[in-house]
């Protein structure tokens, strides 16, 4: 997958998230985030804002 990743322009990824009432974030605080290719985690999940 990395050598996939280090020739491809893009790379995209979809989740499907079907919690009702559960938040990705409540309060300033993040219950869920997701590992970018070198293991740091991210928090952002749709405008591509940290």
């Amino acid at each position: 997958m990395k050598a996939l990743t280090d020739i491809s322009a893009e790379c995209h990824q979809s989740i499907k998230y079907e919690c009702n009432y559960a938040p990705l974030e409540l309060n300033g605080v993040s219950y869920s985030w997701w590992n970018d290719k070198g293991g740091k985690a991210q928090y952002f999940w749709t405008d591509g804002s940290n």
